[in-house]
């Protein structure tokens, strides 16, 4: 799978909005500072797909516009950000007190 960033001067270049990024040092959930990552509130593999095929799913909310506004980059670590894409929001909330949607792009 092709990254939708990549690191450079311990910053990320974030190819969907084209717009760098400094990582925190911390997760923004539970505060770790070992195994960060860095998460996407959008699907980036998506939103790639859509503005390089140029062909957006019916209706269309994947495009340039809508992404530079939209996309926000979060630090989190390896725990966390899997959490993110895989708990449901009910078993999210009762682990971390944030509501999921904070961090992911549900439409």
């Amino acid at each position: 799978m092709k990254k939708s960033y990549y690191l450079e001067n311990g910053n990320y270049f974030d190819i969907t909005t084209g717009k760098e990024y400094t990582p925190q040092v911390y997760c923004d959930i539970c505060g770790c500072h070992s195994r960060l990552t860095v998460h996407h509130y959008l699907s980036q593999n998506k939103c790639l797909r859509d503005l390089k095929i140029k062909r957006l799913n019916y209706p269309s909310i994947w495009n340039q516009e809508f992404i530079n506004k939209n996309q926000q980059l979060f630090t989190l670590c390896v725990q966390c950000h899997t959490d993110v894409h895989n708990m449901s929001k009910e078993n999210f909330y009762k682990k971390y007190h944030i509501n999921k949607e904070y961090y992911i792009w549900n439409n």
